[in-house]
């Protein structure tokens, strides 16, 4: 037996996946968001760049085989990503706790 008919048959069914309720609920929350807390996202967002940057890094440091170890300098990215998304944090917080 083929593998090929089962795959044809799941290429031909498409996902469908309703967005548009999850587009609505977070464009209501940013229209209504304050400054701080737009500034706040884009630090976390930044933040969370950092932490991906980091963890590239630690699996490009541990590659066993030296010679195929990649070309993009994730330290860089990671210091940029940190300190961009600390300094958002940092002017978001003062906003985020006056009433």
């Amino acid at each position: 037996m083929s593998l090929f008919p089962l795959v044809r048959a799941l290429a031909t069914q498409t996902l469908r996946v309703d967005i548009r309720p999850m587009i609505d609920r977070a464009n209501a929350f940013l229209t209504f968001a304050s400054q701080a807390e737009t500034v706040a996202l884009w630090g976390i967002g930044a933040m969370l760049l950092a932490g991906i940057c980091l963890f590239m890094e630690r699996r490009r440091m541990k590659r066993a085989a030296i010679d195929r170890i990649g070309w993009v300098p994730w330290t860089g990215l990671f210091l940029t990503f940190a300190v961009l998304g600390g300094g958002l944090l940092a002017v978001a917080v003062p906003g985020l706790f006056q009433a």
